[in-house]
């Protein structure tokens, strides 16, 4: 949730760890609609106060969205993407990554 990922921003700026220091997180189920799952995700994102924004990183996980579903999400928002080979390897992209 929002107050959650300001909770651990607001301890990794007490800590006084650089911006580079992030939480990575999956994108979430997809409560049988894939599309419209993203569009919340997407529109959440929005919601969150600039510093939030600025930590957080989205991975690829291993049952609902693979590489080619996070990538255009990370490309539209400006979010890093850490590649999860693993979790690939377990839902595979449909080009090889």
């Amino acid at each position: 949730t929002i107050a959650d990922l300001s909770y651990h921003t607001d301890m990794l700026d007490l800590m006084r760890l650089p911006r580079d220091s992030v939480f990575v997180l999956h994108m979430g189920g997809i409560n049988g609609d894939k599309a419209a799952s993203i569009r919340r995700f997407e529109h959440n994102y929005a919601r969150l106060p600039h510093n939030v924004a600025a930590r957080l990183v989205l991975e690829n996980d291993d049952r609902f969205y693979s590489v080619e579903d996070v990538l255009p999400v990370c490309q539209r928002l400006d979010i890093p993407l850490v590649l999860d080979w693993h979790h690939d390897r377990c839902l595979p992209s449909a080009r090889p990554v």
